[in-house]
């Protein structure tokens, strides 16, 4: 495709791409202007002038990134990242891959819905148990429940009430249990329970009942403590807590730390030389929603 510049005589045909694609005069120009027509006034309107409007499907394949102010008025598929560095005015469907955005609250608060979101797939977790104190080795909490859902017909520019469940305390007095996690939730639609507080010796907390989501499950029992350790009569491990990041009881003279990931139940609390130890707390929740 040859282009002439007739006021100034120039002819921009040799060594340019053939056929009307603008990726393709973009690819030649990128090289042809820096070269030769920087400072060109009037090459530049020329190459504004070859901006179309687009008024049929388009479909971008990944990173792309997209100049010039442009009108979509059909159909759109991202399976990438687009960025558009001007504007860019859509009038017919747009699908993105997936969901390319995602907003984690990990204390209660609310979610402002993004203008245009309608949908999200949204992650609900529960608080972790804590763990029992006991003088043969508490029992470790329980682990929460978790809750996958896809949400639909959600309010653009509206909003959601998020709250995220607290970990149960580990307990801290001589042969006494560890407290439930609290609940999580995103608004009245996904609820995912906090996991049970471990009540006894031999054996740790259950995980969490009640979820609402698509996918339900939960992080399982906590495990039991009187497990023996060391030469000393009064020496026993506290149970380990349920989950990915339930803590495990030390042996040494000290308390059972927290837990730290999601959902998680507290360790029970050892015994060493016959002196118990507290339990770890459970892990607050969490709430993640891809939009």
């Amino acid at each position: 495709m040859a282009i002439t510049n007739t006021t100034r005589g120039r002819d921009f045909a040799a060594g340019s791409p053939s056929g009307a694609s603008v990726a393709a005069f973009g690819n030649y120009w990128n090289v042809e202007l820096d070269r030769l027509y920087e400072n060109d006034v009037e090459l530049q309107d020329l190459i504004t002038a070859l901006t179309p409007t687009v008024n049929n499907s388009v479909q971008l394949t990944g990173a792309q990134t997209v100049a010039g102010d442009k009108t979509w008025s059909d159909a759109q598929v991202y399976n990438g990242s687009a960025t558009f560095n001007d504007t860019a005015v859509f009038t017919g469907t747009t699908v993105g891959a997936g969901y390319p955005n995602v907003a984690v609250f990990t204390s209660s608060g609310t979610w402002n819905v993004p203008t245009n979101v309608t949908k999200a797939l949204v992650t609900v977790i529960g608080a972790g148990g804590g763990g029992a104190r006991n003088n043969f080795g508490g029992g470790g909490g329980g682990g929460a429940a978790v809750a996958i859902k896809n949400v639909t017909g959600l309010t653009p520019s509206g909003s959601v009430t998020i709250t995220v469940g607290s970990g149960g305390a580990g307990a801290t007095t001589d042969g006494t249990v560890g407290s439930n996690g609290g609940n999580s939730s995103f608004g009245a639609t996904v609820t995912a329970n906090g996991g049970f507080g471990s009540g006894g010796v031999s054996g740790g907390a259950p995980g969490a009942t009640g979820a609402t989501g698509d996918i339900d499950f939960n992080y399982g029992y906590g495990s039991g403590g009187a497990i023996k350790f060391g030469a000393t009569a009064g020496d026993y491990y506290g149970g380990k807590g349920a989950g990915p990041g339930g803590t495990m009881p030390y042996s040494a003279s000290q308390d059972t730390p927290s837990a730290t990931t999601p959902g998680s139940g507290g360790g029970g609390g050892s015994v060493v030389s016959s002196t118990q130890y507290s339990g770890g707390d459970g892990a607050d929740g969490i709430v993640i929603i891809r939009y």
